[in-house]
């Protein structure tokens, strides 16, 4: 859990929170520090954290997650289990990318 100690949000687990929130957790960090701050999270997780995860790289953080939520401007444009989401390529690029958002 190092990494952590690089990036603010480290004080929050001191106090061994029964959940976490987390905003755009990878923005910004180099891709060694990204790899490190996900496999905390998979610890976090697997120890049995809750956590709200917002995301703009769903496919870094869906394979931990148990359910996924998509907003599109403020409403939920997609609710289903992480990796039915995962599975579904289609399903994925047609709420994540801004190609599948051009169509709408």
């Amino acid at each position: 859990m190092r990494v952590f100690a690089q990036i603010d949000g480290a004080d929050a687990l001191v106090l061994n929170p029964r959940l976490l929130l987390l905003d755009e957790p990878t923005e910004g960090l180099a891709p060694i520090v990204v790899d490190e701050l996900l496999a905390a999270l998979r610890e976090l997780s697997r120890a049995g954290l809750t956590m709200i995860i917002v995301e703009q790289k769903p496919r870094k953080i869906l394979p931990f997650t148990d359910s996924a939520i998509v907003l599109d401007r403020g409403a939920i444009a997609h609710a289903a289990p992480s990796a039915e989401l995962l599975a579904d390529p289609a399903a994925l690029d047609a709420h994540l990318t801004a190609a599948g958002k051009a169509g709408r």
